[in-house]
């Protein structure tokens, strides 16, 4: 790959007959073609969970991008309309 030509002079851990290669490189070799950058960003995260948890020994429970999204989201509005509540008691007392 062309665009890894600067670390052409790095020696992977000490392996003199191999070079530096990339994920984006080795996962494009194989029958599907070229890997796009969220599927690369995919197949890193779902490794390392993998790896983390099995060297941690730690079960990870996924969550999707929207149920997070939605945890949040309802915090938020909850934090929100406490504050909100909070202040017009403060109103109306005064």
């Amino acid at each position: 790959m062309v665009w890894l030509s600067p670390f052409n002079s790095i020696v992977p851990c000490g392996i003199r007959d191999r070079q530096v290669g990339s994920i984006k490189g080795l996962l494009g070799d194989g029958e599907q073609g070229k890997v796009g950058d969220l599927r690369l960003i995919d197949v890193a995260h779902e490794s390392l969970l993998k790896e983390f948890s099995e060297v941690f020994q730690l079960q990870i429970e996924k969550q999707t991008v929207s149920d997070s999204f939605k945890w949040v989201c309802e915090k938020a509005l909850d934090s929100i309309l406490r504050s909100f509540k909070k202040r017009h008691e403060l109103a109306f007392v005064s």
